[in-house]
């Protein structure tokens, strides 16, 4: 399966601080998207709303630089039920 068209919301997408230059991150949201098979014959041409949610840690080097770490799970409902989707993330932020 492969995503045809994605669009996203995010209710928690800020950092919390926990202490020394370290805040936890934590993401819920929504997402509405249409996924297509290829190959097998099989088809889900309709669109779908469900829920998306992850975690994660940043560090500041300073206050315009930081890494973070990030783990998100989407999930969708296919043709034959429901599956996840995991994404793992590693970045580098740069404030203006």
């Amino acid at each position: 399966m492969e995503p045809a068209s994605w669009t996203e919301f995010h209710i928690f997408p800020l950092p919390v601080p926990l202490g020394y230059n370290i805040s936890a991150l934590a993401r819920l949201g929504m997402v509405n998207g249409k996924m297509e098979t290829s190959g097998s014959g099989n088809s889900d041409p309709g669109r779908a709303t469900n829920v998306k949610g992850g975690l994660g840690l940043q560090y500041d080097f300073n206050p315009n630089l930081a890494i973070r770490t990030e783990w998100e799970r989407y999930r969708f409902d296919t043709f034959d039920g429901r599956d996840n989707a995991d994404l793992y993330s590693v970045g580098l932020q740069y404030k203006f």
